[in-house]
């Protein structure tokens, strides 16, 4: 877990620092970690490594094992983070060119904006961002008091939920 919270953290700096190009990667891999990590309750690890690095298909999985609780809320934003295991390497954003955007609130999606771009967009919500990070936090009982501990206060900012020191 901590890996996959550091990723977020990392990728919330990126955002507040303006390291645009790199900080969707770095929520993905957050993601996937944590995701990964719920699923090693009910999967082995042979398992989880079949699914590969598709949030998509993990997601899906980790909704299957629970089925009392509403989570399609989060499909979006999954399937747009999703998009940014394809610019992981650079080969195809110097292929095909990218528009990458980060809002930090849910705002009208660029390509609504400009439906006759015809560039590939990759676009997050920090804040559905965090609504997901939230969920994840309490269905894996992340206790993230103990990592402000360890990293010190300054990492505060970054956290992907509210906490006071």
């Amino acid at each position: 877990m901590e890996a996959g919270l550091e990723y977020l953290i990392s990728g919330r700096f990126a955002i507040a620092n303006r390291m645009i190009a790199i900080a969707g990667n770095l929520y993905h891999h957050g993601i996937e970690y944590i995701l990964k990590s719920y699923l090693l309750n009910t999967m082995s690890v042979a398992d989880i490594r079949l699914l590969g690095h598709n949030l998509v298909n993990i997601w899906n999985k980790t909704k299957s094992n629970m089925p009392n609780i509403e989570l399609n809320k989060f499909d979006s934003i999954i399937q747009r983070l999703n998009l940014f295991e394809r610019i992981r390497y650079p080969d195809r954003i110097i292929r095909e060119g990218a528009i990458i955007s980060f809002s930090m609130t849910k705002t009208p999606a660029f390509k609504q904006l400009n439906p006759d771009v015809n560039i590939p967009v990759y676009e997050l919500s920090v804040e559905e961002i965090e609504e997901l990070v939230s969920f994840l936090i309490a269905i894996s009982r992340i206790n993230i008091k103990f990592y402000v501990n360890q990293y010190g206060n300054e990492v505060i900012p970054f956290l992907p939920v509210p906490i006071t020191p």
